[in-house]
Parts: C-alpha cells; sequence; structure tokens
C-alpha cells in the first residue's frame, strides 16, 4: 500500500514537472490551442527544379513548413539553426517509421531559383524541396514576419504555429508528439518505432545540442 507522504511527494513532482515545461516552453500550449482543429490551406507550387508540390501530396506525413524570404538574415539563421539541426540530425530516420516527417521551405518574395540557390540554398545547407511562388500562399496561412513556421499533422491540421525566434525544443517536442500519437495508433508498428528511436536519440539528440542552447522565449523582432 502507497503511504500518503509518497503520495504527496509522486503528486507534488507531477505539477512542478508540468510548470517546469510551461516555464521552459512558454510558447507550446498557446500555439497548439490557437490552431486547434483547423485545416492547413493546400497549395500548388514548384521547387527549384520545376517539380510540381502540393500539400495534398504529403498527407499522411508530418510537415513542417518554413516561410521566408530569400534575403531575410534571421530565415538564413533559423534554416541553418534549428530547422536543419532537426532535419538532420534528429529526424534523418524518420522514413523508417510509420510515419514521415517532411521539411518544405516556401520563398515568399518571388525570387528566382538561381538567387534562392545562390543567397539561401548555399549559406543553409538545405536539402528538402525549396517551393517558390509562396507571396499569395503566406496571406492563406496568416503569416505576418519572417520566418514563420507551422507543424502539420498527418490529417492535414495545423498544430503549430511559430514565427522568430524559433525554439528547438519546442518544435521537437511537438513532433515527436505526434510521431508518439501515431505509434501509439498503431500497435503493430509501435515496437519497430521505438528500437529505431531509442538508438536514433542515443547518439544524434546529444550531439546536436551539445555545441548550443537555445531556450525559449518572446518573439523578437521580425524580419521583412
Amino acid at each position: 500500500m502507497v503511504s500518503l507522504p509518497m503520495k504527496r511527494e509522486v503528486a507534488l513532482t507531477a505539477i512542478v514537472s508540468m510548470l517546469l515545461m510551461f516555464a521552459i516552453v512558454p510558447s507550446f500550449a498557446s500555439s497548439l490551442s490557437s490552431f486547434n482543429e483547423q485545416n492547413a490551406p493546400d497549395f500548388h507550387l514548384t521547387d527549384l527544379s520545376s517539380n510540381q508540390h502540393s500539400l495534398s501530396d504529403y498527407q499522411g506525413s508530418i510537415v513542417v513548413l518554413d516561410f521566408f524570404s530569400v534575403e531575410c538574415s534571421d530565415c538564413q539563421a533559423s534554416a541553418k539553426n534549428v530547422l536543419v539541426t532537426l532535419s538532420n540530425n534528429i529526424y534523418n530516420n524518420s522514413s523508417n517509421a510509420d510515419v514521415k516527417v517532411q521539411f518544405l521551405s516556401i520563398e515568399t518574395t518571388g525570387a528566382s531559383a538561381d538567387t534562392i540557390n545562390s543567397t539561401y540554398v548555399n549559406s543553409t545547407g538545405i536539402t528538402w524541396p525549396i517551393l517558390t511562388g509562396g507571396d499569395n500562399l503566406k496571406n492563406s496561412y496568416s503569416t505576418n514576419g519572417m520566418p514563420t513556421v507551422y507543424v502539420i499533422d498527418p490529417a492535414g491540421k495545423i498544430v503549430l504555429s511559430m514565427a522568430h525566434p524559433l525554439d528547438i525544443v519546442t518544435l521537437e517536442a511537438v513532433i515527436d508528439s505526434l510521431l508518439e500519437a501515431n505509434a501509439n495508433a498503431t500497435p503493430t508498428s509501435t515496437s519497430r518505432w521505438s528500437t529505431t528511436r531509442s538508438s536514433r536519440r542515443r547518439g544524434s539528440r546529444a550531439s546536436c545540442r551539445s555545441g548550443r542552447t537555445i531556450r525559449a522565449g518572446p518573439p523578437g523582432p521580425r524580419s521583412t
């Protein structure tokens, strides 16, 4: 039988854990509630190789949409230090899971493919598709500043919107929660996912954070 002091200690630990989560990542809850059950607007855009992409093409995947301006220094820094870090060091093996994590960047000023390649791709190291012609699409997503990132669940609903400064801890927490929800919904594949994730995280999560600490905080000035 569990003693009363032990029950109080467990309850106190749970309360402290919740308070710490909201203190460290203050945007987590508010961002989720802001877009509860809202469908992400579909789009039809071309990448730098003139291939067509639609959001509906990625139904069933977790999609990370990165709205950026090619000359925006904050956009370049956020893509390199946050998004590329997540893609390369945390979710690079997501294709082994039941749900893939797909990153997509959308340029919003009408810049040419050559300009995007020379100015943005070379400075950030992005390897996922970069889509052009997103100047009207940013209005559909109510994007007010650059960069702004949206996380879209496998059902096509927006679960997170985050403007500059991007917080790697919050993004990872939201993506992980979606991956874990999918794993729990598909018991036959949970074991394989757990094994893959465990081995992947032991090395990659430690290495990607060893040189840089990113803390959540109030949004700073946005570049346009």
